[in-house]
């Protein structure tokens, strides 16, 4: 689960979520994980990316 998700930039179709703030990524097995595991790194780079620029913007 990503809280305040829905401010990552890009495109992820298996990022689930409509509201305001809170993004997740559900698996139903390992393999579905592995088969995602491209996809849940490009999320977890660009949320890290946010989170600096954000901390940044605060200094």
């Amino acid at each position: 689960m990503f809280h305040q998700g829905a401010l990552i930039p890009g495109r992820y179709p298996h990022l689930l979520g409509s509201g305001r703030e809170a993004r997740s990524m559900q698996f139903v097995s390992i393999h579905e994980a592995e088969e995602r595991r491209d996809e849940l790194t490009e999320i977890v780079k660009a949320w890290i990316a946010l989170r600096d620029e954000q901390a940044g913007q605060q200094l």
